[in-house]
């Protein structure tokens, strides 16, 4: 059908770079923006009048967003052999910090980083 999405775009067939091709669009337009405008606010002149607690949670928020921006990066330039290895070490390590053995079905109950279950149900605000 003239017209059609399908006369002009096509995806690729390799789900890896599919999606390395997702992550990478969401960070560049998403993420990326969220951390320019925490590095914007803590630039701003007025910013050291805010209080304390406002002060260190924007900076705690530009820290994690940093961090995770970076690991994310590192991440992409990984290939898709490694990346899938790099994925796969990390429920070891989740099994390894919660001591449950590499064999244990995952549990249905989600669990907080000390291993302890968590209240299901809506939170309580």
């Amino acid at each position: 059908m003239l017209g059609d999405r399908r006369d002009w775009f096509e995806t690729s067939l390799d789900v890896w770079t599919l999606f390395r091709t997702v992550v990478r669009e969401r960070k560049e337009r998403e993420f990326d923006p969220t951390t320019r405008a925490l590095h914007e606010l803590t630039a701003m002149p007025g910013f050291e009048d805010e209080p304390a607690d406002v002060q260190d949670r924007v900076r705690d928020a530009q820290r994690l967003m940093q961090t995770l921006g970076s690991w994310s990066d590192e991440m992409l330039r990984l290939s898709p052999t490694t990346l899938e290895k790099v994925l796969k070490m990390g429920a070891s390590v989740q099994r390894f910090v919660r001591g449950t053995p590499a064999d244990a079905a995952p549990s249905a109950v989600p669990l907080d980083a000390q291993g302890v279950p968590l209240p299901l149900g809506p939170p309580p605000f």
